[in-house]
């Protein structure tokens, strides 16, 4: 800053220097030294696969011409081929980043939420959030298509929170019994409602229950497919119908292990990949 300050006041001829005069100079001398970071992380430590910008907030984000954000991620593609680019240098990127909250249903660009495990970024000793809420946060993200950024830190000594890797743990313990109808999957065919959401892989639908007014769920029927099965996860039969143009699903009870979401799992008789996502009812997450 002071070297920005005295280059200013030595261009302008004047003692007192407007202090955005003396930002830009600063500024100048602060893409300098970006351009220098960047291009060593991206030619000394190896193959980079994702390079993930941040940025203050200062009543809005950067310009891309305050970051020089369209030279530099040319750079970083030059230098990282096949890297992936986040949407934070005000310009569009690879994907997006919707933080402290959950995204909506989105299957043409990729996104993933930014979400504390506690009530802050890093560190600070507040606890974390609920087991239930976590898998929730985590179901309704995988429904919309997405992805879930969980971040947490470690405490000063750099040993991890006993409380924050508990409860990591119990959501690890849900994953177990039900990480089919998250993991390899993608968002649909079914948009999102205040019943739940939906994840398939190639022929297989998994219906995620939140809510239902009701003791079945009724949804539209996927086009050129027939439904010839729906079981929850423990292999369980589920009792469904196919008629007039709708699947109807028979709501499970709660499960003995209490998970905040039922699944239940469905088998067509041709892959649902490619199908244009449906909409079921007001979307809302």
């Amino acid at each position: 800053l002071a070297q920005g300050v005295e280059h200013a006041r030595d261009a302008h001829g004047v003692d007192e220097v407007p202090e955005a005069v003396v930002q830009r100079a600063c500024h100048a001398r602060y893409l300098e030294y970006q351009e220098q970071a960047i291009r060593e992380l991206c030619t000394r430590y190896g193959k980079i696969d994702i390079f993930w910008w941040d940025a203050a907030w200062w009543g809005g984000m950067f310009t891309s011409e305050m970051w020089d954000g369209e030279n530099i991620n040319r750079m970083i593609r030059r230098l990282q081929p096949g890297i992936v680019i986040n949407n934070r240098c005000s310009v569009p990127g690879d994907f997006d980043t919707p933080e402290g909250k959950l995204g909506t249903f989105q299957d043409w660009r990729p996104w993933e939420s930014c979400i504390c495990l506690t009530g802050t970024w890093s560190y600070s000793g507040t606890p974390p959030k609920a087991r239930d809420q976590l898998i929730r946060m985590l179901v309704s993200n995988a429904c919309g298509d997405g992805n879930l950024l969980l971040s947490w830190g470690p405490h000063w000594d750099g040993a991890f929170d006993d409380g924050e890797k508990e409860r990591l743990l119990e959501v690890a313990g849900w994953l177990q019994a039900h990480g089919r109808a998250i993991f390899n999957t993608r968002g649909g065919p079914w948009k999102p409602g205040a019943w739940g959401g939906s994840t398939h892989c190639g022929e297989t639908v998994y219906l995620h229950l939140f809510e239902c007014a009701s003791d079945k769920l009724d949804l539209p029927e996927l086009p050129g497919r027939t439904l010839l099965d729906a079981r929850l996860l423990d292999g369980a039969a589920v009792p469904f119908a196919m008629e007039d143009g709708r699947v109807s699903i028979a709501l499970p009870t709660a499960g003995s292990n209490e998970s905040p979401v039922q699944v239940v799992e469905l088998h067509f008789d041709g892959s649902v990949e490619g199908l244009a996502a449906i909409a079921t009812e007001a979307e809302s997450l």
